[in-house]
């Protein structure tokens, strides 16, 4: 994730922003560690060319292969391992200690509160509204973070509010 940053600000000619990781407050009624999260997933059709060969490497992917060489391959690549044997080998425990940011991405990842994407116009909406909320910040170190989640806060209550206007007036008929 640093990384990114980093290369992202330096594509902008902007010098990187000071920053830190933590997981977004829940509401009051809200469960702590929770959120909405994707994947990738591998998938072999029935009838592949080379099913083994897509085995194979979905089983070099996630450490079946060699926990050692997953924990490179997620490191390189700034990837979260699937398995719980990749993230406690020893190579992998040192990347994360060398990026603290990933380690907080990596503990939150653990969590039993995170769900996949709700496939819904109001889910896809909060979730486009955070990820500009968050390239602003980072393009606009001068402002202030508190405001700009605020203003995203406001633009998703404005449309889930029109969303429930709109089920309203659909169940009125």
């Amino acid at each position: 994730f640093e990384i990114d940053i980093e290369a992202f600000t330096a594509a902008r000619g902007i010098a990187a922003p000071r920053f830190g990781v933590c997981p977004l407050p829940p509401p009051e009624s809200g469960r702590s560690r929770s959120g909405w999260v994707n994947g990738n997933f591998f998938v072999v059709p029935r009838g592949a060319k080379n099913s083994a060969g897509a085995w194979a490497f979905i089983r070099f992917w996630i450490g079946l292969e060699s926990v050692n060489q997953a924990a490179r391959t997620c490191a390189d690549g700034g990837w979260i391992p699937v398995s719980a044997a990749v993230i406690e080998s020893k190579s992998f425990q040192e990347y994360l200690r060398q990026h603290p940011l990933m380690a907080e991405f990596v503990d939150l990842a653990g969590s039993d509160q995170l769900f996949p994407f709700p496939q819904t116009r109001g889910a896809m909406f909060f979730k486009r509204t955070l990820e500009a909320a968050a390239e602003e910040a980072i393009s606009h170190p001068e402002r202030s973070s508190a405001e700009i989640l605020r203003n995203a806060g406001l633009r998703i209550q404005s449309q889930l509010d029109r969303l429930k206007q709109i089920e309203g007036a659909a169940d009125a008929d």
